[in-house]
């Protein structure tokens, strides 16, 4: 099957069911075939809904948004060139370079090259609601291009707004097929919903159109292992561990995998490799250690914890140790307090 068809039938296919819970307007899930690649589940996709900030018949509350990525100004005449003025100040005044940026915008709200600098000094300078609205503003511009709705859904997950962030990954696929990084944040976001069994469609959607996106299928192993699915855990889990070898939450998620299907030498000597690639990672070491302190492999502990890795990393608890999802933006957490939602 070409690479083109089979996006479109995991677009068709992979992009409903994860909505926020108790909307009455929530459109049904249907139960996935095996993913055979002919034969994928079909449901209607869920469209995002992104304010239009140059419309006559905004609402209310978008002016704010509107007011967050304009300035308004009056120019002295029509030769200022606020995207140039920018960027000569950027490194030494990147304040200033932010407020030439937005009276570029204001100017000409449509003006891709000053929104794309807007976005990424904004977010360097940690301002996220100008972050989030000159991607927004970006989507507007571009209802063609996927790349402003990817941005969005990342934005929504690092507050927590999963149920918005399901709606921008479901839009950046409707205008893309083949992003395979909207069907990964679409997973992520189903996670932090509790859909597990979304989450692992929209990885598995993530993981056929790129099959070298360790962290896809890392996060496929760990919504496996949150479901008891410990045999499909174990084998997305090996493939995420040959992409990326080095990778001490991956090593440490394929542990309690092989430790799940009572592999116990193969679960130790994951957790070893763990804490030999980060000799800090409590949550390998604490699994390593819940190994060498039990009669039988299927012995478990009820140990929660929060443990970052360098790429970023947030888990939830299970049963059986301790588990991460990945991804290589997410926001870096204290090792020490107890699990916060999943990211």
């Amino acid at each position: 099957m070409s690479r083109k068809l089979l996006s479109a039938l995991l677009a068709v296919g992979l992009t409903a069911g994860c909505t926020e819970r108790g909307k009455s307007n929530a459109q049904p899930y249907v139960a996935p075939t095996p993913i055979a690649a002919e034969s994928l589940p079909e449901a209607k996709p869920v469209v995002a809904s992104i304010p239009d900030s140059g419309a006559s018949d905004v609402e209310p509350e978008n002016d704010d948004e509107e007011s967050v990525l304009m300035l308004t100004h009056d120019d002295p005449d029509d030769e200022v060139d606020h995207l140039s003025a920018a960027q000569a100040m950027e490194k030494s005044d990147p304040d200033g370079a932010i407020d030439e940026l937005r009276k570029a915008v204001y100017d000409d709200p449509s003006d891709e090259d000053s929104l794309r600098e807007l976005a990424a000094l904004a977010h360097t300078q940690k301002q996220h609601a100008l972050t989030e609205a000159a991607w927004a503003q970006l989507a507007d511009v571009d209802p063609d291009d996927s790349e402003p709705m990817e941005k969005l859904a990342r934005l929504q997950l690092d507050r927590g707004d999963f149920g918005e962030a399901a709606k921008s990954a479901n839009e950046a696929l409707i205008r893309d097929t083949g992003d395979a990084e909207a069907y990964h944040l679409r997973g992520r976001a189903c996670l932090g919903m509790g859909k597990i069994r979304e989450a692992i469609d929209s990885f598995k959607g993530a993981t056929q159109l790129d099959p070298g996106h360790a962290f896809a299928f890392n996060n496929l192993g760990y919504a496996y292992l949150l479901s008891h699915q410990y045999a499909q855990a174990e084998e997305a889990l090996v493939n995420a561990a040959t992409l990326a070898p080095d990778v001490a939450i991956i090593q440490n998620n394929l542990g309690l995998a092989e430790e799940k299907l009572g592999k116990v030498d193969a679960a130790k000597a994951a957790f070893t490799k763990a804490t030999m690639i980060k000799p800090g990672y409590v949550a390998a070491h604490v699994n390593l250690g819940r190994l060498a302190n039990v009669a039988a492999a299927e012995t478990s502990s009820d140990v929660e914890i929060v443990s970052p890795d360098d790429d970023g990393a947030v888990e939830a608890p299970t049963d059986g140790g301790v588990p991460e999802v990945t991804d290589p933006n997410a926001t870096i957490t204290n090792p020490a307090i107890p699990p916060a939602p999943v990211k």
